[in-house]
Order: C-alpha cells, then structure tokens, then sequence
C-alpha cells in the first residue's frame, strides 16, 4: 500500500522573496539595517496584505508591518532612495527602494 502525503503552500508575507513596504507607489525593500537618527514621520501603514499578488491599492501597504506603522524621513537620505520603518518605540529600520511597484 502507497500512502501520498500532500503538504499545501500558504500565502503568507512569508512567501515573497522580501519584507516590503510601499510608499508613494515605490516598493521599499525592508533590511535589517537599524538607524539611529531619523526625522519627520511621512505617513503610516494603511494596510497589511496577506496574499502574495500585485495589489491595485494606491495607499501605503506592507506584507510584514501592521496598519498603523509609522513611516519615516532619514536623516540626510532622499526618501526616493530609503525611508525608516518604526518596529518598536524609536527603533527603525531602513527600507531601501527598489523602484515603481507593480513594474
């Protein structure tokens, strides 16, 4: 007797090759690099998406970070190059942009 075991794919954040965030229709690349000095808040998180998929949404959205997570400037760096993630109460991390989401 054969027995077939089947083992199914989630669509969690976890599937998508990295933690994103993205912001004024830039995709930010979410690394480990914490930052030590940032300036104002730019905005805030507006949605979690779950499923991995190209999203028609024209606000602030993540695979990783809650609504609600606060955005920020860094200090001497154009946010078309990197924005601050807060992920606790002043610790950030940079994100990095990757270019126009959905390109």
């Amino acid at each position: 007797m054969m027995t077939f075991m089947l083992i199914g794919c989630s669509n969690s954040a976890s599937d998508w090759a990295f933690n994103f965030v993205v912001y004024q229709n830039n995709i930010y690349n979410v690394s480990n690099q914490t930052l030590d000095h940032v300036e104002q808040q730019l905005g805030e998180i507006d949605k979690l998406v779950t499923k991995e998929a190209t999203y028609n949404y024209k606000r602030t959205f993540s695979n990783k970070y809650p609504v609600g997570t606060k955005i920020f400037k860094i200090s001497n760096i154009d946010i078309s190059k990197s924005i601050a993630i807060e992920i606790g109460e002043g610790t950030y991390l940079q994100a990095d942009n990757q270019g126009e989401y959905g390109k």
